[in-house]
């Protein structure tokens, strides 16, 4: 019987997968690799700069070194490819992204989304002043378990793909709020 064929990961099949189990490779699929190249590709030219990704990353780490940056996109211009290559080939053990993006929202380590740094990284991104209302929803469409808080499994559950927390509205949130307007692409 043939193996049903899975939907492809950086380009690899379940073969090409298995292999790299262990290996520190982080699997991650061609729309996940898309979305993360496109929010990062801020002019839109299919090759990433350090002014872009300083823009971007800037809303989640305000001090972040630009040496970082240049090591990130090491000689020459790093395009999708080159970051599909990057998660490919890099070892990266344990890591967990989704972990590693909820402490940006949770600076002190409390185990919960900081309600102001919510506030600070959702302006930056260009949603406008977020008031405590604003605040107040964002709470409650992303709070999973009902605690009145957001923590690393809330997140993770609103991370997944067309994932929505169970008696969240289809629509609520701030763009809801601010009329259903997307944050202006700079």
């Amino acid at each position: 019987m043939p193996k049903p064929k899975s939907k492809e990961t950086l380009g690899l099949d379940d073969e090409a997968i298995f292999a790299a189990a262990g290996s520190g490779a982080l699997p991650i699929n061609d729309d996940e690799l898309s979305a993360a190249f496109d929010f990062l590709d801020v002019d839109g030219s299919g090759r990433l700069t350090g002014a872009g990704i300083k823009h971007r990353l800037g809303a989640f780490f305000s001090n972040l070194p630009q040496k970082e940056i240049k090591l990130l996109l090491g000689e020459g211009p790093f395009t999708k490819d080159s970051l599909r290559k990057l998660l490919a080939t890099n070892d990266l053990g344990t890591y967990d992204p989704v972990r590693e993006a909820f402490r940006a929202y949770d600076p002190n380590g409390t185990g919960f989304a900081d309600p102001e740094m919510l506030r600070s990284i959702f302006e930056t991104l260009g949603y406008g002043p977020i008031n405590e209302e604003d605040i107040k929803v964002l709470i409650e469409t992303a709070d999973a378990d009902r605690d009145g808080k957001i923590g690393l499994e809330d997140f993770r559950k609103m991370m997944k793909t067309g994932a929505r927390p169970e008696g969240a509205a289809v629509g609520s949130g701030i763009a809801a709020m601010k009329g259903g307007v997307a944050p202006p692409e700079s």
